[in-house]
């Protein structure tokens, strides 16, 4: 970001894997990646805190957390507590990307005990399954942020 609208350029680089945002403003912002939904239109999968004169270092995973809700919820909702039981997959890599669950609606989930798969139990907080702290992206983050700031 280099200007107090939100604006800023993309540049190539960086390390393999990572997404970089740079706040070289003094005010905070809401950063993160977005996913092209099945109408065309970009919907947030991951929204973070870009403190002015910061940066955020962050890579996308490939797991997701499944829920079918007795209310209707729009794409990009935060929620930080499971409203009904649901289910962690991890797609890292899965055969032709895709994993193999089902759902009754009395009985719940089912994905045979395998090693890629994790019940989540309703009212159970997100943030640890969804949000992981890898110590060497937070160190290069800290790394980087140094240099950003000379």
């Amino acid at each position: 970001m280099d200007s107090p609208s939100g604006t800023g350029e993309v540049h190539q680089g960086g390390q393999s894997g990572s997404l970089e945002i740079d706040n070289g403003v003094q005010q905070r912002f809401t950063a993160g990646i977005c996913t092209l939904d099945t109408t065309g239109n970009y919907q947030p999968s991951g929204a973070f805190t870009l403190y002015g004169n910061s940066t955020d270092l962050f890579q996308p995973i490939l797991k997701a957390a499944f829920f079918f809700a007795t209310r209707p919820y729009s794409n990009g909702t935060v929620i930080q507590q499971a409203v009904t039981q649901g289910i962690f997959v991890d797609f890292t890599n899965a055969p032709n990307g895709s994993r193999e669950v089902t759902y009754n609606i009395d009985g719940g989930w089912e994905y045979s005990g395998k090693p890629w798969g994790q019940l989540i139990a309703s009212r159970e907080m997100l943030t640890s399954l969804l949000i992981i702290q890898d110590p060497a992206l937070v160190a290069q983050n800290a790394e980087r942020e140094k240099a950003f700031a000379s």
